[in-house]
Formats: C-alpha cells, sequence, structure tokens
C-alpha cells in the first residue's frame, strides 16, 4: 500500500481536486492507497471538507490539530499514522502532481535494481517547532 500524506491549512478549495487526482492514478495503474490529510488548525472548510472525502471513501482518514503547529508537526503526525510500505508526501494546494507518482516509483525500482548506484538521500525531522534535515549520500548495494 502506498501512504499520501497531505498537510493542509486553509486548502478548502483545493481538497476534492486533490483527491480526485489521486484517486485517478491509483485506479489507472492499480495501486492501492490510504490518503492522510493532516489539518493543521485550518480556519476555513478544511476540515468539513476531509470529514466528507472520509465519509464517501474508507481510504481517506483525517488528523485535526486544534491549532497551527506548522508543516513539519503536520508531517510527523501523518507519518506516524501511514500505514503503507512507502508514504509520499504531497502538498494540498495541487503544487505536487500525482499525475508524477507513476514515473517516480519507476525510478525508484529501476535505480533500486542497479547495483553500486550512487544516490542521494534527505530526510526532514520534527523537533518541536524546529525541523532538522540530515543528508547522505550512499551506494546501493556496493561498496563505497
Amino acid at each position: 500500500m502506498i501512504s499520501m500524506v497531505i498537510p493542509v491549512y486553509n486548502e478548502a478549495e483545493s481538497l476534492e481536486p486533490l483527491y480526485q487526482e489521486i484517486d485517478e492514478v491509483a485506479a489507472a495503474h492499480g495501486y492501492q492507497v490510504e490518503i492522510v490529510f493532516v489539518n493543521d488548525g485550518s480556519t476555513d472548510d478544511s476540515w468539513r471538507v476531509i470529514e466528507d472525502l472520509a465519509a464517501r471513501d474508507r481510504r481517506v482518514r483525517g488528523i485535526r490539530f486544534r491549532r497551527n503547529f506548522g508543516k513539519a508537526a503536520a508531517l510527523a503526525a501523518g507519518f506516524e499514522d501511514a500505514r503503507g510500505e512507502l508514504v509520499f508526501t504531497l502538498d494540498a494546494d495541487l503544487q505536487d502532481d500525482p499525475h508524477e507518482i507513476p514515473q517516480f516509483l519507476a525510478e525508484m525500482v529501476s535505480v533500486g535494481s542497479k547495483k553500486n548506484t550512487l544516490v542521494d538521500i534527505t530526510l526532514t525531522l520534527a523537533v518541536g517547532n524546529d525541523t532538522i534535515t540530515l543528508q547522505s549520500r550512499t551506494r546501493l548495494g556496493g561498496s563505497k
């Protein structure tokens, strides 16, 4: 299963189109997905839209923060809740195109099958109200 973790802050109008695009990609490629919207203290109708989507589709879940804690905290909560073997993060404002997911997955498989391939890994962690970004370069299936 693929988890889609989506931090949300005042994005009520873009949530339905984003959901539709994810649904189209999942159906076209036979992906089993879950969509985890993390409402980061929105003051618009974002939570109502998330509730409506969750009521219509059991693959959709929502987490609701009582106030705005920031994107890093929203992502951390989504990662903790995610059940998939792979987790994608998408911005709720349609900045990230779900139709690029199949190409991304194909590239992951391609790179993962090559021995001694150099890859860069970036990890961002939420620590309280701060974020820490760690970067590493490693070789897959081989020595340095």
